[in-house]
């Protein structure tokens, strides 16, 4: 029983990722809701993304993402291609 239950999150957890990701395959306007309750309508997939924490780093880079990767964090030091991507100081004080 607390097998299926736990199987039964993880399916949860993972089927409730997939309206965001689908923002990325599709160019069309995504509406996406906060945990607000404001909705947003984003026009376009983002052409830059400012990683502002070493695991979103490394995760954009795992998702082959690093092309559109405009900045990091001066801790994010993994993978080694972090190192080549603008610096914008530190995740409490950007420099914007």
């Amino acid at each position: 029983m607390l097998r299926t239950r736990f199987f039964l999150s993880i399916i949860f957890i993972l089927t409730s990722y997939v309206s965001p990701l689908t923002f990325y395959v599709t160019a069309e306007p995504v509406t996406l809701k906060d945990a607000l309750g404001r909705s947003v309508t984003v026009p376009s997939p983002p052409k830059r993304i400012v990683s502002l924490a070493p695991s979103i780093t490394e995760i954009l880079f795992a998702l082959g993402l690093d092309g559109e990767i405009a900045g990091v964090t001066n801790a994010c030091d993994y993978p080694e291609r972090a190192g080549e991507k603008t610096v914008i100081g530190g995740a409490v004080d950007p420099d914007l």
